[in-house]
């Protein structure tokens, strides 16, 4: 009887461990696509209770009606059946629905990827102790024993599918593996037990494990690198480009959830984005050896520039070490730059240093982090700025209408920090810009104003734009023509700098769509591996 009891234990166990194991695979596989946004969380998460609740409901009316272990087996094993098809459904589906709105798209995705696998798992628990409670007074025990043990099973599988599996070894081998442990289990107990129409299981492995299959990936594309991970997929890309027929292109981008970070010229090992050098020359006011914190490191292509182009001393602060690991072995991180791996604004509370410039170049995918924009944080940043020194912050090119909404609460928000803020927009269009946003806190501006020291026509490296020299002072946008009025403050109690921010990330996720991910799909690079 207690090896029948742990038998069934053991199924507790294995629920609870697949339930947050197909939670974090299902993100995760919508990630490369639709981002890791609160819309894509929140849907994933949403549809994951509903999931489980309807799976409870109809697991006690079932367990009512039948109390033969044979009807939890089949029920694991249709699990099984829908997990091995996660990958498949993910990649396919996320394609079909490009053309409906993204919101409306992640949820339809989580409701087919999801909700059956889930809702079969909510009412395993629920037979399990069914099967179990042979008496009223031992009903308690036993259902506090499967939810713990499920639980159990949760957590073990949080700690070794997130920080282990999933950033080693990608999304769907684990799913087939989880999926053919739940299936092989109760097939063959099914099997022994005189059912042979089981056998249909055969051929859902069979083309679940031939989807597994990636094609071949088209020779002017080089995937160098690419990993897994709670915090997003990273992907290193080489790409071969011709123009006119007549100039050929290496490129290599460092993509976070399908979306550009770091963009280089392979020969040259500059960066492809106008937005460095508008901020090396902004920078160049400041004299060699100042000392300059970097909070998103990115490929490193800023670090690289402040450091080498600059002298400065630089520290660059990335939570994700794996984007250490790639800045430093795929674009040729300088060694002179010391990097930290902590959050930004962890680092920030916790240093002792001062810096003479602190650049805030956080972006994950299209999601800037609320809390390291909000008016705390600046507040703090500003007490670690040394005399003279300031603050610029990247941030995307919009500023008007709904799409601005974001740009226009930043700049708002670092003025009530107390800074005086200049905009230095990039010379592109507004959707293909970026906006440079330099804060000096007020105290220092006047003092540094009634020196005659702020002007940044003064700096060491003039900014060149398509090969003329221009004078930066010429560049900023007429404060006057910000339209602050409907601009709240970012804050730490109201973190909602991602809701205001929606519409500027749909532009640019669209428009990666449109240029890279569609393109790597049809070259035969899959969205995940």
């Amino acid at each position: 009887m207690i090896t029948r009891k742990n038998n069934f234990y053991f199924f507790a166990f294995l629920e609870g461990a697949t339930v947050m194991a197909v939670e974090l695979l299902s993100a995760q596989m919508l990630a490369p696509y639709y981002g890791t946004s609160l819309n894509t969380w929140g849907a994933v998460i949403g549809i994951t209770l509903i999931s489980l609740s309807l799976g409870y409901l109809l697991g006690g009316i079932i367990a009512d009606k039948y109390t033969h272990q044979n009807v939890l087996y089949w029920v694991i094993l249709f699990a099984s059946i829908f997990i091995l098809l996660m990958p498949f459904v993910s990649k396919s589906l996320s394609i079909s629905f490009e053309n409906i709105n993204n919101i409306i798209a992640v949820l339809l995705i989580s409701i087919i990827l999801i909700f059956p696998a889930l809702m079969l798992l909510g009412m395993v628990p629920i037979l399990i102790i069914r099967i179990l409670t042979k008496k009223v007074e031992i009903s308690g025990n036993v259902t506090g024993t499967v939810y713990t043990i499920s639980t159990l099973g949760g957590i073990f599988s949080l700690l070794i599918m997130g920080f282990y599996i999933i950033p080693e070894i990608g999304l769907s081998f684990p799913s087939h593996i989880i999926g053919l442990i739940l299936g092989i289990i109760t097939f063959f107990l099914l099997l022994f037990n005189g059912k042979k129409v089981v056998l249909i299981y055969l051929p859902v492995v069979i083309f679940s494990l031939s989807s597994f299959k990636e094609k071949k990936i088209h020779s002017d594309i080089r995937v160098v690198y690419q990993s897994e991970g709670i915090m997003g997929q990273i992907l290193v890309a080489d790409i071969k480009r011709n123009f006119n027929d007549k100039q050929s292109v290496n490129e290599r981008i460092l993509f976070v959830n399908r979306m550009g970070q770091t963009y280089i010229n392979l020969k040259t090992g500059k960066s492809q984005w106008s937005y460095v050098d508008y901020l090396t020359s902004v920078a160049s006011i400041l004299p060699e050896n100042s000392d300059a914190l970097l909070l998103g490191l990115g490929g490193g292509t800023v670090a690289k520039q402040l450091q080498g182009f600059l002298k400065f001393n630089v520290d660059a602060v990335e939570l994700d070490e794996r984007i250490t690991s790639v800045a430093d072995k795929y674009f040729f991180l300088n060694n002179n730059i010391h990097t930290i791996s902590d959050d930004a604004r962890h680092y920030l509370q916790s240093t002792e240093k001062t810096y003479d410039l602190i650049v805030f170049d956080v972006f994950k995918g299209e999601v800037p982090p609320a809390h390291v924009l909000s008016l705390e944080c600046f507040e703090k940043a500003k007490s670690k700025l040394n005399k003279q020194g300031f603050i610029i912050v990247n941030f995307n090119g919009f500023l008007n209408n709904d799409a601005g909404k974001a740009g226009r609460a930043l700049f708002k928000t670092l003025k009530a920090a107390g800074f005086e803020v200049k905009i230095l927009p990039t010379y592109e269009e507004e959707k293909y810009r970026n906006n440079l946003f330099i804060a000096i806190p007020k105290i220092s501006a006047n003092k540094i104003a009634s020196e005659n020291k702020i002007n940044f026509n003064n700096v060491r490296i003039k900014l060149g734009i398509k090969g003329s020299q221009v004078n930066i002072e010429d560049l900023f946008i007429d404060e006057r023509k910000i339209n602050i009025e409907d601009a709240i403050i970012f804050v730490d109690d109201k973190p909602i700098l991602e809701n205001y921010n929606i519409k500027a990330a749909k532009i640019w996720r669209e428009e990666y769509h449109q240029t890279f991910t569609q393109m790597f799909i049809e070259k035969g690079v899959p969205l995940f591996k």
